[in-house]
């Protein structure tokens, strides 16, 4: 098998048997390029250093002749903040990649369609990335094509480019702005999505603020529609997702294995052959709700009860001081 031309990036930390079922897919393909990014060991977590080892051991076993360039953190920098900065030194490098993480295990057909995705759009500023993933089953792109466009900007495996990338801000400053906070609610639309939005983006802001952990993926949502950005979504599901199985997670648990195991568990399905280009190029909004309600159903349940408790709990401690 030829060499697979697009460079590709692989995130990993501290779970090598995860790790191991996306590389042995990675290795298929044979990519001419790999870049390995792994976060450093906790404070305090001595089991983090013998994994991390693991990890390296997985990705050290390729047999082609790829380059592969590392860069292996010796601290602990977080999921957030260890992602983006990892996303940002590949595009130092490069011009356009494909990003997968640990418990993203891609469908082959996976690769070619972001190969196919990232030529065709290079020059496309409208278009900042291509996801794999497609969490609403059975649901048919308009003029059969082989994918539609949308905000979702699910990073569960994807592809993008360094013009797209550059538009990234960590730190949410442009959602500071008040003006511009309020153009991009306006953007949004539907009042489901708005209110969802919102809360995940001052939520971020906060944390920042008080310098807690946290993701980086919210922030790259955040500048898909602050600069008008459109997301392609392939019609099947391409990737496995399996980081949402087990207590291993970073913002997972069994909990959310239950609750979330309805659509985390659709199984992948190839996507070959000519691929049918849409006629149009506008965001499919029918699509991005559906892909809302179920994406975060629970999260919004999980408040609301959260919202009763802590009014139940604040009445009680008021009517005993009284």
């Amino acid at each position: 098998m030829n060499a697979f031309g697009m460079p590709v990036a692989l995130f990993f930390f501290n779970r090598p048997q995860k790790l191991a079922q996306v590389f042995e897919q990675v290795k298929k393909i044979r990519p001419a390029k790999l870049f390995l990014i792994q976060d450093g060991a906790r404070p305090n977590r001595p089991e983090d250093s013998e994994k991390i080892l693991e990890c390296r051991q997985v990705v050290g076993q390729i047999d082609c002749a790829c380059e592969v360039i590392h860069n292996f953190s010796p601290t602990n920098l977080g999921v957030g903040r260890r992602v983006a900065s990892g996303i940002s030194w590949v595009f130092e490098q490069v011009e356009q990649a494909i990003i997968l993480e640990d418990d993203c295990v891609p469908d082959l057909s996976f690769f070619p369609f972001c190969e196919a995705m990232l030529q065709r759009y290079a020059d496309d500023e409208r278009v900042m990335m291509i996801s794999g993933a497609n969490y609403v089953p059975n649901y048919q792109p308009p003029d059969q094509a082989s994918y539609l466009f949308s905000k979702a900007s699910v990073i569960h495996g994807w592809a993008t480019w360094r013009r797209a990338w550059a538009l990234y801000d960590f730190e949410l400053k442009l959602w500071r702005d008040p003006i511009i906070r309020q153009m991009v609610i306006d953007e949004i639309g539907d009042p489901y999505m708005q209110r969802e939005c919102r809360f995940n983006w001052d939520r971020t802001v906060k944390r920042l603020e008080a310098r807690e952990s946290i993701s980086w993926d919210y922030q790259w949502s955040f500048a898909l529609y602050a600069h008008g950005g459109l997301d392609i979504v392939p019609k099947y599901q391409l990737i496995r997702n399996i980081g949402f199985l087990g207590t291993d997670g970073t913002h997972t648990n069994l909990k959310h294995e239950r609750q979330l195991a309805p659509f985390m568990k659709i199984p992948t399905q190839a996507l070959e052959g000519e691929y049918v280009h849409p006629q149009h190029m506008v965001c499919d909004r029918a699509y991005d709700r559906q892909w809302s309600r179920l994406i975060h159903r629970y999260p919004r349940l999980y408040r609301r009860w959260g919202s009763v408790v802590k009014r139940m709990i604040l009445k009680q401690l008021g009517q005993k001081s009284a």
